[in-house]
């Protein structure tokens, strides 16, 4: 049995058919010839013709076609939310005077809260690159609204370096309420022995043990 799939832990996700998984990797199924998200609600393949794909394009690679049960060439999480924040985006700009956030949040057809990343326990935000639209700034900014220790336990904010030739390289940044963290949405420059090169950047959030932790993020993909 291929230990790459039986043996990673991206399996048991899709075991578990997580929808939070969804976006973060695909997989695809040799005896059926369809890639699949991890959430779909399909009988669970064997592990020995499973293969993963870090990427959408990956398994279309493949030459197999998409599963009509979780479609997963349907748009994501992240471009649902994208669509939804560059909305929010244009009311802003628009608007005489700032919006209350209530009303933004109605105008867009969700609750308050869903502008600011909320993490409760067992939750977790896989790896990832927050790059969509025609342009992208090439800087973000997370700030931490709840206090570690005393709201929550575990979610800890990871970036994760992807340099070539070598292994990852993980960070940890440790962060109390009201500290800030800029980061790179995409890749930084890093000097080596033959001059600047880049390195890819992910970032995400360890797994909540307890309580709840809130986050504002700040993109500026559609700043004017």
């Amino acid at each position: 049995m291929p230990p790459e799939t039986a043996d990673d832990p991206r399996w048991a996700r899709i075991v578990a058919r997580d929808k939070i998984a969804d976006g973060c990797f695909w997989y695809s199924v040799a005896t059926t010839g369809i890639y699949c998200r991890p959430s779909c609600p399909s009988r669970t393949a064997n592990p020995r013709n499973v293969q993963l794909h870090e990427t959408l394009a990956a398994a279309k690679a493949t030459g197999f076609r998409p599963c009509k049960r979780c479609n997963p060439d349907g748009i994501s999480i992240e471009e649902e939310n994208a669509a939804i924040i560059a909305q929010a985006c244009r009311l802003i700009e628009e608007s005489e005077e700032e919006p209350l956030l209530n009303d933004l949040a109605k105008a867009v057809g969700r609750s308050s809260s869903y502008f600011l990343l909320q993490y409760v326990a067992g939750d977790y935000n896989c790896l990832h690159q927050d790059l969509y639209g025609e342009h992208v700034f090439p800087l973000q900014v997370a700030i931490l609204l709840s206090e570690p220790d005393r709201d929550f336990e575990g979610g800890e904010f990871v970036l994760i370096e992807q340099r070539p030739r070598r292994q990852s390289g993980a960070a940890v940044i440790p962060l109390r309420q009201g500290d800030a963290v800029v980061f790179a949405v995409h890749h930084r420059p890093v000097r080596g022995a033959r001059g600047w090169y880049r390195v890819n950047l992910r970032h995400g959030v360890s797994k909540i043990r307890s309580g709840s932790r809130h986050t504002l993020g700040i993109i500026f993909h559609d700043a004017k």
